[in-house]
This record gives structure tokens, sequence and C-alpha cells, in this order.
């Protein structure tokens, strides 16, 4: 009995080949972003711990210490801008990777279809 072979397989493999690649490319994407939320994070707790450092009610208020208090709040600040744009581009990115991994989708599933349309070809010729 003749077994069915398809005549795209090749074509099949190579887009399955780079769609994997894609989604590789998107889980490195996705992990850097989550990277960045996690330092967004960490610097936003730090903001938080330094503005609350300061001088309180009955202490002493040492001018020094409240500089560099204050310079630190300034450099915490300007981190997490910086950031919020890294987060941003990470995201514009993940938005491109994504529509190209929907492209991949895209032509594999085109490859399956054929391939569907060819076996069933095939098993109605085999039949007659």
């Amino acid at each position: 009995m003749k077994r069915f072979k398809f005549r795209f397989a090749a074509v099949k493999n190579q887009r399955q080949v780079i769609l994997d690649q894609k989604l590789a490319k998107k889980a490195n994407v996705l992990a850097e972003l989550n990277q960045a939320h996690a330092e967004k994070e960490h610097l936003q707790n730090l903001y938080q711990q330094t503005l609350h450092g300061g001088a309180q009610v009955g202490q002493l208020f040492n001018a020094q210490e409240e500089t560099w208090r204050q310079l630190r709040l300034f450099s915490l600040r300007e981190e997490i801008q910086t950031a919020d744009r890294k987060i941003s581009q990470l995201e514009e990115k993940l938005a491109e990777i994504q529509e190209e991994v929907t492209e991949a989708h895209r032509d594999l599933k085109a490859m399956e279809v054929i391939e569907k349309k060819d076996k069933k070809n095939w098993q109605h010729e085999f039949k007659v």
C-alpha cells in the first residue's frame, strides 16, 4: 500500500522552525520585560524607603544627611524614569515580535491546510 507523502513537507518543517525561533525571541523579550518591571518596582521601594527615612520629629536635623538624602531621591527618580523608558521600548518590541509570531502562525496554518487538502485528494485517488 502506497503511503501519503506531503509534497511540501520541507516547506512546512521550515515554517515550523521559523515559528519556533520567533516564539523563542518573544520569550526572551518577555523575560527582559519582567526583569525591567522587577527593577522598577525595586527602585520604587527604595525611593519610598528613602523618602520616609528622613529626620523624624524630635531628632536632631543634620543638613549634610538631608542633602545626601535629597540627592539620593533625585537619583532614584531619574533611575525610575529610565526604567519607564526601557519598559516602554520593550513593550513596543514585544508588539512587533507578536506581529511576527502571528504571521508565522498564519504561514504554518496555510501549509497545514494545503497538507490536509493534499491528503484528502490522495485518499480519494487511492479509493478510486
